[in-house]
């Protein structure tokens, strides 16, 4: 079959050559092909059509058999029935060379990235693909095929072409453009969505961010859960109002809809989790992250603000690592997150974790030092606690969530200012910093520059 494929590769590449070669432009070229395919008889224009959709728009690239039952289904049709579907080769040649296999055969393709901004330029050649795209992922997920799927098979995806797709990208597409077909559809697959094999699949999808570092895969991921990763409030605010879902119900990982919501940057389902489902932001996962401290880490400024707006949001909470949600915001660079801690009077912008590593320090050792020049005048403190340290780093563990974690201390210089550390100080028998160093020197001498201006702050408050 690769051959014939190749052969038709061939021949689309030919024809759009003698278009070109005939002195029409580029985008007179993909209009006449266009305008070709849509003259076509019956099923084959819309077969042409509706792959260059799926290959235009689809969130990831798809494989041929991928591409194959997504064609299936729809029209009425809500089982694939592979029998009536065309071969590959059919369906391509109903794009008249316009899309392509790769020379791989793992993935069809536009046959040049100059078709694909023509296409973006034309959008009215593919109205209202999201929803359709989001009604065909739904439609395959609730067949009684795939429902009837045991939960374990996400490990054996490629016996189930299209699964994997559908299962992780419905959302994104329903996100895009909602209609109340898509919304229906969603309901009905989420109702027990945590026994049904796409849940599983979507959780593996989630873990391969930084939080996910173990073999560990979360279990009891129920539907309100995967909304809160997709970010559809609609449908979110639909499955509160009809009840039977836990809005703090946890995941294995102790992970809750918020914290999803909040590690997404999906501000508008968390009004729905705090407003109408009156959510706990306060929980905390199996490492002791909250929702606030999980959108700090990750630069999430409006889920920050919101959580900081309310009352009940402990702002000083600790990881299981000793890491509050400001230290890691500046250990991380996030100046405005930062200041929006330091707005809220209560917060402590002079704590340490349990590394005794204090906010601003830590963060000019991670080369942040827009962040020590940030306005909150730091609190008067003494010299001889562990506050006049600076945390030092050679190699970075993992921690929990993906941050950095620091382990061991060494005293600022102090010869020259008078402050004598009254704690014991780490041995060091290397020297000249720079031989210590010698790839980070600059970077050690902007760290002692900008702690020295923060330290100079302190001693004109005392």
């Amino acid at each position: 079959m690769n051959a014939i494929l190749a052969q038709k590769t061939i021949r689309g590449r030919r024809e759009v050559l003698r278009q070109m070669a005939s002195g029409v432009g580029v985008d007179g070229v993909y209009a006449a092909i266009l305008g070709q395919i849509m003259r076509q008889d019956g099923e084959k224009a819309k077969l042409g059509m509706g792959v260059l959709m799926w290959v235009l728009q689809s969130e990831r690239p798809l494989a041929p058999e991928e591409l194959r039952y997504a064609l299936a289904i729809g029209g009425g049709r809500t089982e694939p029935d592979l029998e009536d579907v065309p071969t590959m080769e059919t369906t391509l040649s109903c794009c008249l060379g316009l899309a392509i296999v790769d020379e791989g055969g793992s993935r069809v393709r536009l046959i040049h990235l100059t078709l694909e901004e023509y296409l973006g330029r034309h959008p009215d050649l593919f109205s209202n693909s999201h929803p359709r795209m989001a009604e065909v992922c739904l439609t395959y997920l609730n067949t009684p095929t795939i429902q009837n799927l045991p939960h374990n098979l996400w490990e054996h995806l490629g016996m189930v072409p299209f699964l994997d797709y559908a299962s992780c990208y419905w959302g994104v597409h329903a996100r895009k453009a909602l209609t109340e077909h898509t919304k229906s559809l969603a309901l009905q697959l989420l109702d027990g969505y945590d026994h049904h094999v796409s849940s599983k699949i979507l959780q593996v999808n989630q873990r391969s961010r930084a939080y996910y570092e173990g073999q560990h895969i979360p279990s009891r991921f129920s539907g309100l859960h995967a909304i809160a990763c997709f970010g559809i409030a609609e449908i979110a605010t639909a499955l509160i109002k009809l009840g039977g879902c836990d809005v703090n119900g946890r995941d294995s990982l102790g992970c809750t809809p918020l914290m999803w919501a909040a590690r997404n940057n999906n501000r508008g389902v968390c009004e729905v989790l705090l407003e109408l489902g009156n959510a706990d932001p306060n929980i905390e996962d199996s490492r002791g992250e909250t929702p606030l401290l999980i959108a700090s880490a990750d630069g999430h400024d409006a889920i920050v603000k919101l959580l900081l707006g309310r009352k009940e949001v402990n702002p000083d909470s600790l990881n299981s690592g000793g890491i509050t949600p400001l230290s890691v915001a500046a250990q991380n660079g996030h100046k405005d997150i930062v200041k929006l801690f330091c707005e809220r009077k209560e917060v402590n912008s002079g704590s340490h974790d349990n590394g005794d590593q204090t906010l601003l320090p830590q963060a000019a050792e991670d080369g942040h030092e827009n962040v020590v020049e940030l306005g909150p005048e730091p609190q008067c403190i003494n010299p001889g606690t562990p506050e006049a340290y600076i945390q030092k780093t050679s190699s970075p563990l993992s921690s929990p969530s993906g941050f950095t974690h620091r382990q061991g201390t060494h005293p600022l210089p102090s010869s020259d200012n008078g402050f004598q550390s009254q704690s014991p100080t780490p041995k060091d028998d290397t020297g000249d910093p720079k031989k210590r160093h010698p790839d980070s020197a600059q970077r050690g001498y902007a760290l002692h520059k900008a702690c020295y201006k923060w330290f100079a702050k302190c001693c004109d408050k005392r």
